[in-house]
């Protein structure tokens, strides 16, 4: 009895344990403040089955520069043009988000998925894509949008 009461009981008490969640990665949100360079911005884009179908890298500038203050970021794009913006941070699924909202309307959700005070990665999960390739316009169930941005 003793031989089959034993191996039972550490199987029910390794069972019986849980895995813990890794805890949200916070940060300082003076880490987040000053003036941040793109360096890269890629998008992927996957199918419904969540498999990668395409994938698009530019180390040119979708976003010139951003200056990010205590509740507002001012978009600096590459054609000369700026936007300011108010933003706020959350946690959503255990993500940190940056909420982008530009005139009122639009509002991005960037989840901060790295910061550094030296680096910031930023990604942005939207439905439906729309691609280039081989000069043949596609669609994808959905894009995932990642920018990187150094000082």
């Amino acid at each position: 009895m003793l031989k089959i009461l034993v191996p039972l009981l550490l199987i029910l008490t390794f069972s019986s344990c849980k895995k813990e969640e890794e805890p949200i990665k916070l940060f300082d949100t003076n880490q987040l403040k000053g003036t941040w360079i793109e360096q890269s911005y890629r998008y992927e884009h996957f199918d419904a089955s969540n498999i990668k179908i395409f994938e698009e890298i530019h180390d040119n500038a979708f976003i010139d520069k951003i200056d990010i203050g205590e509740s507002t970021v001012q978009i600096f794009f590459p054609a000369g043009s700026s936007d300011q913006a108010n933003y706020t941070l959350g946690v959503e699924n255990g993500k940190i988000i940056m909420t982008i909202i530009a005139n009122n309307i639009n509002a991005e959700k960037n989840e901060i998925i790295d910061l550094t005070d030296n680096k910031m990665i930023w990604q942005l999960t939207n439905p439906h894509g729309t691609y280039r390739e081989n000069g043949v316009r596609k669609v994808s169930d959905h894009y995932i949008r990642t920018i990187t941005f150094s000082r």
